[in-house]
């Protein structure tokens, strides 16, 4: 058998050596490659992990039903996965919010702020609460308490079988309910919270402890802007003094008011 030359086993057996040494060094980059990952992706869970959800902005929702609504699917516990879902995809906004703002305070922690949807007022129709906006849109329909701060409506008759949220309240006469829109508005802008807000066909009555305040219909916004002033000189002149504030003749012409107190 023919003899290899010794310096050609020597150099196979150094590129036999070599072949291991690159086949370890790969191995062990490769191994460390899966480890910075591993590190990577356990750092970016561990980092962004919300810890604190910040809520405002809020005054009709609870800061726990925001809270549920932002962590709704199983991945949000991961803060930049929030962000980017609100960011990117069209999230179903809660009920009572016409939109909100997602941002990172920092990477554990959530700012949520809700815009939420203006309520004018309520009625309450059966065993539900019906509220609705300022254009006569039905809001949301509830069986809970009323909501604070919200005007309760009386004397209105509505078509319960056509009730609907987001569209617009079936009321059967639609000259009434364009008053109650208008008396809601004004009201808000008066900042006056009535304690009752009574329709009787087309005339409006108000409440505000012991005085009544008896509008009529037509020229309301005009009547309303009157009452702040004339209850403030009630309350000094005649403190805690029950009677009828009439305003159903009152207008731009004839600013005749008067005041009959109870007897």
């Amino acid at each position: 058998m023919k003899r290899m030359p010794e310096d050609y086993n020597v150099r196979m057996e150094g590129e036999h050596r070599k072949r291991k040494h690159k086949k370890k060094h790969f191995l062990f980059s490769f191994l460390m490659l899966i480890f910075g990952c591993a590190i990577f992706i356990l750092a970016f869970i561990l980092l962004f992990h919300i810890r604190k959800i910040e809520v405002s902005g809020n005054q009709y929702c609870t800061a726990d039903e925001v809270v549920g609504w932002l962590q709704e699917d199983k991945y949000a516990t991961n803060s930049l996965y929030v962000w980017i879902k609100h960011h990117y995809t069209d999230v179903e906004q809660l009920t009572l919010v016409e939109e909100s703002e997602v941002t990172l305070r920092n990477p554990w922690t959530i700012r949520v702020r809700v815009y939420e949807k203006e309520i004018i007022g309520y009625l309450e129709a059966g065993n539900q609460n019906i509220y609705f906006d300022k254009d006569g849109v039905v809001v949301m329909l509830s069986d809970q308490d009323m909501l604070e701060g919200i005007l309760k409506i009386e004397g209105i008759n509505v078509e319960l079988s056509k009730v609907e949220a987001h569209k617009i309240l079936p009321v059967q006469d639609k000259e009434v309910f364009l008053a109650v829109l208008e008396v809601t508005q004004e009201l808000q802008k008066s900042e006056l919270v009535p304690d009752q807000i009574l329709f009787v066909e087309k005339d409006v009555t108000l409440t505000f402890g012991k005085v009544t305040v008896l509008l009529g219909n037509g020229e309301l916004g005009d009547k309303i802007a009157q009452i702040p002033p004339i209850l403030a000189k009630l309350q000094e002149q005649y403190p805690d003094a029950a009677g009828t504030l009439h305003l159903e003749k009152y207008s731009r012409i004839n600013s005749a008011v008067s005041f009959i107190p109870s007897s």
